[in-house]
């Protein structure tokens, strides 16, 4: 495909289709071969066949009856000529080429006649340009060799070596007998020397003498696409697909010459057709894929064509404006990001284009990036100085900088340029606005307004620039000033409305809004604005009545459609902002901000699995979009994907430095895997972006607290307490730095009146701990067993019961909650092994059971392998004891009570020494860990 690099559409370069029928040099070639065929009558039957096949262009049913005759007898030449002459038909030029080559070997160049000059071709077709350089073509005839000459000459020439490929063209012509093969190269030769009138001129000549010759209508239409006559183009080609059906580049090219006229009901005819009839090349071929792009993106199917460009960019090489295009579709989704990713791409291929840096300077200046927005125009200006958009784009960027006399002096230019133009005009005192030359930029407004009283931005502006400034009074009545002017203007009415709102004077702009409505109904301006003020009365009913009325005119607006959900979260009413919500879904499939909005809603109601089908849908652009980013990263952490929420939430702020919730978002991620320190990173980041970052302040001192840091944690509650003395978190933290200081009594009030005043599993829970860490172990059984009656399937808090029976000696209780963990929850693994691990003594053959339950569900715990190794040992299996604590240590090699329990099966097995000297050197670090004291016991009994 050669691609226009001032943007338009390109075509297929070269290759000479297949035909329907036999055309020039090969079809006289097939004659001479065909009857000049004798042989085994079998053969002769099935070549006869083919014949009457290949002329009811039936090329598969042809080729089936020549491979019957080669499974009889392989070594027939002119059956396998006769194949290879079908294969190049039918544009199969391995094949071709494999079949003729075997061909001349067995009839030891008998055939060299009919089957080199076909070879030759065959082997153009392939790129092998060093087998066809070694052809040896001295035994060929004047037409014969005129084929293989300019098959030769045409390789050279696709090599890049155009002298060479002009002097072996000179040589396709003996004894006055040219074929139209090696006048069509000659055609291309000028092609390549640009000499497009004369390569014209040869191939009338051709077509005057040899009408029915595709390869020259079909050069002819390359010829005129690269001069920019689709038309012309579009006809050349039509005439090779009325010449030869099955032509697959013809086709394709003029279903490009199509599109670039607009024709794309035509156009889509052609790529059904490839699509229907050409196998595989027709599903997966480049051309068609970029074709299709077009067609799709023309439609407003923006996520199918991405899906076809996104194909198409591994030949980017070739098709450079499949990233343009890609950018296109990221611009118009929303995906600023990847567009510019894309159109950088695309200039990188095509660094000559014109629609290039126009598109890149325009994404630039929407992200901000000014300085580079300059950067890349200033190339595209030197090229064309008096484009305007460009000039425009330029002057935005001149400004942003805070350039303002450069940008001032482009903004004239483009006023020298447009003349006497109210645009012109209004956008030089728009840049004067920009520049904070408030007093010339009015005189420009009001000039712009002179020339065309009825040119409504530069009252716009007049009106917004004082709203920004935040002169409302003069901003009343500059709206007045605009109304008066342009009393049918609705755009009038809705800018005075929005002075008044901004004055807070609902009456007045209740009625400026309404008049715009009775001008325009479905104004989105005026019914945005009069649900704003329905909205501070609370009449969410009447909100939605405005935003129906938009709807009406617009149907399906999908910004609207969600405003409408916006109304049932305000309300309370949840069953119908989803409902609202799915249908946007269902109306806009492709679209990015309902998914979002679904996946949001439904990860705070802790059904993660249905977003993340949500998140699924998305396109990779879309993934790519920071809020995108922003909500799978949540969904990450509310899954417990902590690292892949530390790569996404990296990615964000890639794209967001400055965000402070970026890096508190990504310190929960760093907290999740045990990463403290880079946690606390984060979240300093986090506090240094925004010191009133609420929840970032309080993790930090969370974390504080775990990594031991009192006094800074002290740090952290005294500023939380400032900020939110009566927040639940902080009232927590509190009570935290109360124990830690001491004060144990202190802390056990703030939970008690945290428990008392918002009771809940969690307060119960931290109060109950909190006991047993005195000492109370009633205080704690008392406190879970009371909420217990409320919850009796909380399977943490019961959990916690048994720890404090254990604390308390009733390992028997303690068992019982255990057995009651499992009613709820049969899979319970901490149940099932504590359950093992405490029955070791009494119960060893249920221990082993409940031990290996708890292996199947966890088996890469080395906890629950400790478990099932000292099961294993209780009942007497010491040496599957001892595998399975190798492979716990495994996991876990420093782990004291796993050193201790090994040494203990060692002892079993008959290794007391080994036992003694591992258990030694365990105790002679200063290592504690809670069954030092049985350790010891037990050493000094193997001593």
């Amino acid at each position: 495909m050669r691609i226009d690099r001032k943007g338009g559409v390109g075509r297929v370069e070269r290759s000479v289709p297949a035909r329907r029928r036999l055309d020039g040099f090969v079809s006289v070639m097939f004659a001479i071969l065909l009857t000049a065929c004798s042989g085994e009558p079998d053969a002769e039957t099935r070549m006869q066949k083919a014949r009457e096949l290949v002329a009811e262009a039936q090329f598969q049913d042809a080729v089936n009856e020549l491979k019957q005759a080669l499974l009889k007898d392989g070594n027939q030449p002119k059956v396998r000529s006769m194949l290879g002459q079908i294969y190049f038909e039918v544009a199969d030029y391995d094949g071709a080429v494999k079949e003729l080559t075997r061909a001349m070997e067995l009839s030891n160049n008998e055939y060299d006649l009919v089957i080199v000059p076909i070879l030759a071709q065959a082997l153009l077709h392939l790129g092998d340009y060093e087998a066809l350089d070694k052809l040896n073509v001295d035994a060929l005839d004047d037409p014969g060799r005129s084929v293989a000459q300019a098959a030769k000459g045409l390789s050279l020439l696709y090599q890049n070596n155009v002298a060479a490929a002009a002097d072996v063209l000179e040589t396709a012509t003996f004894g006055g007998t040219t074929s139209p093969f090696a006048r069509v190269a000659t055609a291309r030769l000028l092609v390549a020397e640009r000499d497009y009138d004369g390569a014209k001129a040869v191939l009338q000549g051709v077509i005057e003498d040899h009408g029915d010759y595709a390869p020259a209508y079909n050069l002819l239409g390359d010829i005129e696409a690269a001069l920019g006559n689709p038309a012309a183009a579009e006809a050349s080609y039509s005439e090779v697909i009325t010449l030869s059906r099955r032509s697959f580049d013809a086709r394709l090219n003029r279903a490009m010459m199509r599109i670039y006229q607009g024709e794309f009901a035509g156009a889509k005819k052609d790529i059904a057709v490839l699509r229907q009839f050409f196998g595989r090349a027709g599903r997966t071929h480049p051309g068609i894929k970029f074709a299709t792009g077009i067609i799709e993106l023309q439609s407003k199917q923006l996520r199918k064509a991405g899906k076809s460009f996104e194909a198409v960019t591994e030949f980017s090489e070739i098709y450079p404006l499949s990233y343009y295009y890609l950018a296109l579709i990221d611009l118009e989704t929303g995906n600023l990001e990847g567009a510019l990713q894309n159109v950088y791409r695309f200039l990188a291929l095509a660094p000559r284009s014109v629609i290039g840096p126009k598109l890149a300077a325009r994404l630039e200046l929407m992200l901000g990036n000014y300085h580079q927005a300059e950067y890349v125009l200033q190339p595209a200006l030197n090229k064309q100085p008096e484009d305007v958009e460009s000039l425009n784009m330029m002057a935005s960027a001149l400004l942003a900088q805070g350039k303002s006399r450069q940008g001032l002096e482009v903004l004239e230019q483009i006023v020298e340029l447009e003349g006497d133009s109210s645009i012109a005009k209004a956008r030089l005192g728009a840049g004067e606005l920009a520049s904070g030359d408030q007093v010339l930029a009015i005189e420009n407004l009001e000039a712009a307004l002179a020339i065309s009283p009825s040119y409504q931005w530069a009252d716009a502006l007049i009106v917004l620039n004082y709203l920004e400034r935040g002169r409302t009074r003069r901003a009343l009545a500059a709206a007045k000033a605009y109304r008066a002017r342009s009393p049918e203007s609705s755009l009038a009415y809705n800018l005075l409305g929005r002075v008044h709102l901004e004055r807070k004077e609902y009456g007045p702009a209740r009625d400026a809004f309404k008049h715009s409505k009775s001008l325009d109904n479905g104004s989105v301006a005026a019914n945005e604005g009069l649900a704003q003020i329905a909205r501070t009365e609370r009449d969410f009913a009447q909100m939605r009545a405005y935003y129906s009325d938009v709807l009406e005119q617009s149907p399906g607006e999908l910004s609207t459609i969600m405003r409408v959900a916006d109304t049932y979260v305000l309300e309370g009413d949840e069953s119908n902002m989803l409902r609202v919500v799915e249908s946007a879904i269902a109306e806009h499939p492709e679209a990015l901000e309902p998914r979002l909005y679904m996946a949001r809603y439904l990860i705070g109601k802790d059904r993660l699995v249905e977003a993340e089908l949500h998140l699924d849908a998305l396109s990779n652009a879309q993934r790519d979009r920071p809020e995108s980013l922003a909500t799978m990263g949540s969904l990450q952490l509310a899954t417990g994907r902590y690292q892949q929420a530390v790569l996404t939430i990296g990615r964000l702020i890639g794209m967001q430095y400055d965000v402070s919730q970026n890096y508190y978002l990504r310190a929960k991620a760093h907290a999740g895997l045990g990463e403290d320190v880079q946690a606390v990173a984060d979240l300093d980041k986090a506090l240094e972006l925004d010191p009133e970052h609420f929840y970032a302040r309080l993790a930090h001192t969370r974390l504080l607290e775990a990594m031991g840091a009192t006094k800074s944690f002290a740090e952290g509650v005294a500023v939380l307490q400032k900020r939110a003395p009566q927040n639940r978190d902080v009232l927590r933290l509190e009570a935290a730095r109360a124990r830690d200081s001491g004060k144990g009594g202190y802390a056990v009030e703030l939970l008690q009146k945290l428990h008392r005043d918002s009771p809940g599993s969690d307060t119960a829970s931290e109060l109950a701990a909190l006991y047993l860490d005195m000492g109370n172990v009633n205080g704690a059984r008392d406190t879970l067993l009371t909420w217990l009656q409320q919850e009796p399937d909380h399977l943490y808090l019961r959990e916690q019961l048994a720890a404090v029976y254990l604390a308390a000696g009733q390992k028997d209780r303690a068992l019982d909650q255990y057995r009651t963990m499992l009613d709820t929850d049969s899979d319970n693994v901490t149940a099932l092994n504590n359950l093992a691990w405490y029955s070791l003594d009494s119960q060893p053959a249920a221990a082993l059971e409940y031990a290996k339950r708890a292996f199947v569900l966890a088996p890469d715990s080395p906890w629950v392998m400790d478990t099932l190794a000292m099961a294993q040992m209780h009942n007497g299996n010491a040496v599957e004891a001892r595998r399975t604590m190798s492979r716990a240590r495994e996991i876990a090699p420093d782990a004291p009570a796993l050193r201790f329990h090994e040494a203990q099966i060692l002892a079993q097995v008959g290794f007391a020494d080994a036992a003694a000297d591992s258990l030694g050197q365990l105790l002679s670090s200063e290592r504690d860990f809670a069954e030092r004291a049985e350790a010891e016991a037990f050493l000094r009994g193997l001593r």
